[in-house]
């Protein structure tokens, strides 16, 4: 739960500088790690408050 609460936390920076398609990255980073929280947080059956508490 740690690790999606500081991914959760860091979510608007990443969109902020990484929210392009990225050729080294084959894909858009931002959409991935978004995919990642969101799929982390349903397994988990948490909310976003959850993590911020």
């Amino acid at each position: 739960m740690p690790l999606l609460a500081g991914l959760q936390e860091a979510m608007p920076w990443v969109h902020q500088w990484y929210d392009e398609f990225d050729a080294e990255w084959d894909g858009n980073p931002a959409e991935e790690f978004q995919s990642t929280l969101n799929l982390g947080r349903t397994e988990r059956h948490l909310s976003e408050s959850d993590l911020r508490a």
